[in-house]
């Protein structure tokens, strides 16, 4: 059985007892300076391996960038 999520607006299939931390590994996502947004929910990391995942739920996996001379901080989808 499965999951069908979007991740970073893509459809994904994933196992069906998938969490926030288990879709970014199996995803092979990677990045520490990264945040994730469940349903417009902003998750803190030490709770992604608790939040599981349900059929339609919205993932984004969003990093930020610094940027130089004096810019302010700037948002990127990974």
């Amino acid at each position: 059985m499965a999951v069908i999520v979007f991740v970073n607006g893509e459809k994904q299939e994933l196992p069906a007892s998938s969490t926030v931390q288990s879709a970014f590994e199996y995803l092979g996502i990677s990045g520490k300076h990264l945040v994730a947004e469940l349903n417009l929910e902003i998750l803190p990391r030490d709770i992604w391996s608790e939040k599981k995942l349900a059929d339609g739920d919205q993932l984004e996996f969003i990093g930020f960038v610094g940027g130089g001379g004096g810019q302010s901080m700037k948002c990127c989808a990974e």
